[in-house]
């Protein structure tokens, strides 16, 4: 049975053990409609209050609209709740709600819209806290708040801020404005974080999966496991980190990169060190000067007693051509047993730093390098 009190004009049709409670003017009805008498679908909906909400949901029913105006839950949703503003939709999904503001639409199951204004929460389980226009558009995305913010990879979040935009899985953005994450249809920026700043990018053109850029203003992370922090810092190999204050012309034109590369050795041949254990050298970029930092540590794996270090320098240039080494200098900091017949140069390739590993034959021997390479364009 369906009970109707409140304005003359509420009414309901279709379903069974709807309810109208009250509220409802002349010129604003409460109606509650679709469903079939035999309870399958459009049955135990119940509107408490308000003025001008429609029910017309076609699944199995059991939604509810608590007040407020000019809502409605509509389409093939169930068990949807709408409690309070004005204007709010759940037009699709199981178990949605909206707990107030203006103008918010659900249109996923469990998606969740706690209040502001124009907000959307169209993925399963997603869920907008507040703020303006913020959408959650995929799976368990979430916004806590803030303008004009988009969560459209599977669980990813944006804390708040104005015009974020989180594209990559399990990607986050805490704050700021105009920051990017990943890329529509890519996993490029799946699993990385923006903590906030100014028109940042990561995994916006290339894969940049579990990176990262703490704050500041137009930095670039285009590269797995890289971070980026300052102004205008843009990343070039995996897993730097990078830091710039400023450029002259166009980002990255004066910046550092802090390296570690390594490799592994069981021969006396010169091998690159990589940022991935194998040959994968930073790249020196044309008209650029560079000058390196750092130190290189050795140790022999299959015998004890045997361990070295260097501190290396040098300057490199490329100008139109290949790259070349101006100057350099490494020095031995230490040596121990057999690492005596070991070295370490400094070479260019075409378009490389490259810091190469001599070890001995016979001997298994593990290298890394912590490299510092400041760059200066043309």
């Amino acid at each position: 049975m369906n009970i109707t009190s409140g304005s003359v004009v509420n009414s309901i049709s279709g379903g069974t053990a709807n309810t109208i409670l009250g509220g409802g003017t002349v010129t604003n009805a409460l109606t509650i409609t679709g469903g079939n008498d035999a309870g399958t679908s459009g049955s135990y909906r119940v509107i408490v209050g308000g003025y001008d909400h429609l029910i017309s949901s076609t699944g199995v029913g059991a939604d509810v609209v608590g007040g407020g105006a000019h809502h409605r839950i509509t389409g093939s949703s169930t068990h949807g709740t709408i409690s309070g503003g004005s204007y709010c939709v759940i037009s699709a999904g199981d178990y949605g709600s909206i707990g107030g503001g203006t103008n918010n639409l659900v249109s996923a199951s469990g998606a969740t819209i706690a209040g502001g204004r124009t907000n959307v929460a169209a993925g399963q389980s997603s869920t907008v806290a507040g703020g303006v226009g913020n959408s959650a558009l995929n799976a368990n995305d979430s916004i806590s708040g803030g303008i004009n913010n988009v969560a459209g990879g599977i669980a990813s979040t944006v804390g708040g801020g104005n015009g974020n935009r989180v594209l990559g899985r399990n990607g986050f953005i805490g704050a700021g404005g105009g920051n990017t994450l990943g890329a529509e249809g890519t996993s490029n920026g799946d699993y990385s974080f923006i903590g906030g700043g100014f028109q940042n990018s990561l995994g916006t053109v290339s894969n940049a999966r579990f990176a990262s850029i703490p704050a500041g203003r137009e930095c670039s992370v285009q590269h797995e496991y890289a971070t980026a922090s300052g102004y205008h810092a843009v990343t070039r190999l995996p897993g730097a980190e990078v830091r710039a204050s400023g450029s002259f012309v166009r980002p990255g034109d004066a910046q550092s990169s802090r390296l570690t590369l390594r490799r592994a050795t069981t021969d006396g041949a010169p091998s690159v060190l990589g940022w991935n254990g194998n040959a994968a050298p930073p790249m020196i970029l044309n008209n650029t000067t560079y000058v390196l930092e750092g130190t290189v540590l050795a140790r022999r794996t299959d015998q004890p007693g045997a361990n070295a270090a260097w501190r290396v320098s040098a300057l490199y240039a490329r100008d139109g051509g290949g790259a070349r080494v101006v100057g350099a200098t490494v020095v031995p900091l230490a040596v121990e047993g057999s690492a005596s017949a070991w070295s370490v140069t400094l070479t260019a390739g075409n378009s490389t730093v490259n810091v190469n590993a001599v070890g001995a034959p016979g001997h298994s021997v593990r290298w890394v390098a912590n490299i510092v390479l400041a760059e200066l364009a043309q």
